[in-house]
């Protein structure tokens, strides 16, 4: 399935500086297929739609501060990539702000180019294959896809990171992860830490209660990000997902690995996903 990525939001920023402040846009017709275009007023700073047949897309870029950061981006089969997330990280890769003046999209003024619809409504902004009605909707501080547009979630690329109940810490090298718990709480609680190697070998540590000088775990960082539920990351050869029955991290390929909570910590072997 052929996907917009890093090449085309960089590609997007190229077109964009060639452009002088006060240009207007050329609905239709701007750059022999591509174009690019704003909307302040949601914190969208870039926007480009590339309608050329060898590489083809809508990719948008957002920031509210460090409260959100937003990228969407959509092919010409409808699939929609998304990523949003808080914070100072930038995990979602965005680019910086052009330096010279985009011009800006305005409600009631809709874009198209080549098979690509844009435009502004009270909404926010929404970006569909003309033809399908698949796309994305963004807005100052929420995205989605809509009109049944298939949707990629790309995994973030966290080194350390907590669960979202702040119950499990995990750390990724490139030759073994980790996770643990109760480093977090008093003694007397439970505390288990699970580990796995790059060659898919698990190791599993349960001690029923904290006590000094513990053998699973002995620092915990409280101030790591957290690794939302839905959410996955990876890095070298792991990936760890964060669901409501805790954390599981596998080598990608063998899919080996282990599942862990603050009630339980088990080997786990994933079905790994073929290609085509």
């Amino acid at each position: 399935m052929k996907k917009l990525g890093l090449a085309l939001m960089l590609m997007f920023l190229a077109t964009a500086s060639l452009l002088a402040p006060g240009v207007a846009l050329a609905y239709g017709t701007a750059g022999g297929g591509e174009t690019v275009f704003a909307v302040p007023s949601l914190g969208i700073y870039y926007c480009g739609i590339e309608a050329k047949h060898s590489l083809s897309g809508v990719g948008c870029d957002s920031t509210n501060g460090h409260l959100y950061r937003q990228r969407a981006t959509l092919v010409e089969d409808g699939h929609v990539t998304l990523c949003h997330e808080r914070g100072k990280d930038n995990h979602c890769n965005l680019g910086s702000p052009p330096k010279k003046h985009i011009p800006t999209l305005h409600s009631g003024k809709p874009l198209e180019l080549g098979p690509y619809r844009c435009e502004l409504s009270r909404a926010g902004l929404k970006c569909t294959v003309r033809a399908s009605g698949k796309g994305f909707l963004m807005t100052k501080t929420k995205l989605a896809a809509i009109g049944g547009a298939s949707v990629t979630v790309p995994p973030l690329q966290l080194a350390a990171f907590l669960s979202p109940d702040h119950e499990v810490l995990c750390w990724i090298s490139v030759t073994q992860t980790f996770c643990a718990t109760g480093g977090n709480q008093p003694l007397g609680s439970r505390q288990s830490l699970a580990t796995v190697t790059d060659e898919g070998h698990v190791t599993i540590c349960v001690s029923p209660e904290v006590a000094v000088g513990s053998e699973c775990i002995q620092n915990w960082d409280s101030g790591l990000p957290l690794l939302q539920l839905g959410q996955s990351t990876e890095m070298d050869s792991f990936r760890c997902s964060s669901a409501s029955n805790g954390i599981t991290c596998t080598v990608i390929g063998s899919g080996k690995g282990f599942r862990i909570s603050a009630t339980e910590a088990v080997e786990v072997v994933q079905p790994q996903k073929t290609s085509g």
